[in-house]
C-alpha cells in the first residue's frame, strides 16, 4: 500500500472511530427538549431548577439556551445548594439575585421550596440538576420540594434526565427510615440507590411520596443512548463539577459510602484537592491504616497510605481538622463495576474502630446521614459490619421490586 493510500486509510479510520463515538454519546434529556421536544415549552413561561452543572452537549449553560429560545419565555431561575455557579460552601445559605432581567431564586437561603410568589406567571417548571447517586445528596431533596411546590401551584413539572454517575444496576445501604427523614435525607430509598433523578421523580409521584403528588402533572424528558450499566466515564460526556467538591466523577464513585465519614471526627478529605478520596484523622498512622484497609479485601479498590492537612479553600471554608496533619489512606477505584461504595465506606468505618477505638467518634448526623439509627454502635468490628451490611439484602430485594415500573432505561 502507498503511502498516500495508508494515510487516506488511517484518517478514514480515524473518521469513523470518532463518527462511532459521536454516536454513543449520551444526550442528556436537555439536549433532547431543545432539539426535537420543543413543543413542550412553546409559548410558555418558563422555570428553571438547574446551576453550572445543567449544560447541554456544547457547553451551553441550560439557562442560557432557554433565554435564547424564541419559542418559550424564561421567566425564572431557581437554584439548589452551592447556587447557580455550584461553588457555595457545603451548608451554606445562597442569597436570590439577578441574571440580567431574570430572577434567580435560592433554593437554598430563605426557602428550599419554591414558594407560590416565585411560581406567579409560571407555566412549566423544568428541572434539570446533575445528581451524585447517593440519597443524601441533595439535589434529589430539591427536586422532591420543587415537584411538591408544582403540584400545589398545578403548574406542570418537566424533568429533564441526566446520567447517574454511578451507574443504574446497583443499590446499596440501608433503606431510610422515615424517622429520619431530613434535608440529607427524604426519599425512603438505600443511600446508593442506583435511579436518575427521572425516575426518582416517577417514583416519588407515583409512590405518594410528596403532598398533593395526585396532583402533579409530571413528564420526563428522558435521556437517549444512556443504559443502566453506564458509568459517567461511559457517556461521552463532560463532567462539570455539580457541587464544590463533587470534583470528579471518581469523587462521585467512593461518595456514597465515605460521605458516612462526615457524620465522624475523621476527615473526609474536605479542604483538600481530592476531597472523598483520603480519610484520615492526626492520631492515626498512615501505613498501618492503608495496610489495614488493603487486608479486608474490598473489590474494585486499592489504598495507600497519605498525609494531608485540610485547608480553607473553595467550598470547604471550614474544613474538619483544619491545620493539623491528617494521616490515614487514599483511595483508587481500580474497577467500578466491581466497587460497592457503600460496603466499603462500612467496612473501613468498623477497621478504624477496630484500630483506635474511643478515638473514633460520631455525632447524629452519621445518622440522619446513613438514614437508620444506631450505625456506629454496630461497627465495632469488621465482623459485625459485614453482618450489618448483609442484614441490608432484604429490604434492598423489596425496593429494586418496588422501583421496576418507574425505571426508563434498559440494563
Amino acid at each position: 500500500m502507498s503511502a498516500a493510500r495508508t494515510l487516506a486509510f488511517l484518517a478514514c479510520a480515524l473518521c469513523l472511530t470518532a463518527s462511532a463515538r459521536a454516536q454513543s454519546r449520551v444526550a442528556t434529556g436537555a439536549d433532547v427538549l431543545l432539539r426535537d421536544s420543543l413543543s413542550l415549552i412553546r409559548g410558555a413561561r418558563v422555570g428553571v431548577v438547574c446551576n453550572r452543572a445543567s449544560t447541554l452537549g456544547d457547553g451551553v449553560p441550560v439557562w442560557e439556551a432557554l433565554r435564547a429560545e424564541p419559542s418559550c419565555t424564561l421567566a425564572a431561575i431557581f437554584t439548589p445548594e452551592h447556587g447557580l455557579d455550584a461553588a457555595a460552601d457545603n451548608g451554606r445559605e445562597v442569597p436570590d439575585t439577578l441574571l440580567g432581567n431574570v430572577p434567580v431564586y435560592s433554593l437554598y437561603g430563605g426557602t428550599r421550596k419554591p414558594r407560590p410568589h416565585m411560581l406567579r406567571g409560571i407555566d412549566v417548571l423544568l428541572i434539570d440538576l446533575q445528581d451524585a447517586g447517593a440519597r443524601f445528596y441533595t439535589y434529589a431533596s430539591t427536586l422532591l420540594l420543587c415537584m411538591e411546590a408544582a403540584a400545589a401551584q398545578e403548574i406542570r413539572c418537566i424533568v429533564l434526565d441526566r446520567p447517574n454517575p454511578i451507574g443504574g444496576d446497583i443499590a446499596e445501604g440501608p433503606v431510610l427510615d422515615t424517622a429520619l427523614r431530613s434535608f440529607v435525607g427524604m426519599l425512603p430509598v438505600p443511600i446508593r440507590h442506583g435511579m436518575t433523578l427521572g425516575e426518582l421523580a416517577r417514583m416519588a409521584a407515583g409512590e405518594g411520596w410528596f403532598a398533593q403528588s395526585d396532583r402533579l402533572l409530571l413528564t420526563v424528558v428522558p435521556m437517549r443512548g444512556w443504559r443502566r450499566a453506564m458509568h459517567f466515564s461511559d457517556t461521552g460526556l463532560r463532567w462539570t463539577a455539580p457541587s464544590p467538591s463533587m470534583r470528579t466523577p471518581e469523587t462521585a464513585e467512593v461518595y456514597p459510602g465515605i460521605c458516612l465519614f462526615e457524620g465522624t471526627n475523621v476527615s473526609e478529605g474536605r479542604g483538600t484537592a481530592s476531597p472523598f478520596l483520603r480519610i484520615g484523622a492526626p492520631f492515626m498512622d498512615a501505613n498501618e491504616v492503608a495496610s489495614r484497609f488493603a487486608a479486608l479485601h474490598l473489590p474494585g479498590v486499592d489504598f495507600e497510605p497519605a498525609v494531608f492537612v485540610p485547608s480553607a479553600r473553595a467550598g470547604a471554608s471550614a474544613p474538619k481538622h483544619a491545620g493539623d496533619t491528617c494521616r490515614g489512606a487514599a483511595l483508587r477505584v481500580r474497577d467500578a463495576r466491581a466497587f460497592q461504595s457503600v460496603r466499603t465506606g462500612v467496612m473501613l468505618l468498623a477497621a478504624l474502630r477496630e484500630m483506635y477505638g474511643a478515638r473514633v467518634t460520631a455525632t447524629p448526623f452519621l445518622d440522619m446521614l446513613a438514614g437508620v439509627r444506631g450505625l456506629f454502635d454496630r461497627l465495632r468490628a469488621t465482623r459485625a459490619a459485614a453482618e450489618l451490611v448483609a442484614s441490608w439484602d432484604e429490604a434492598l430485594a423489596a425496593f429494586l421490586r418496588l422501583r421496576a415500573p418507574y425505571l426508563l432505561y434498559n440494563a
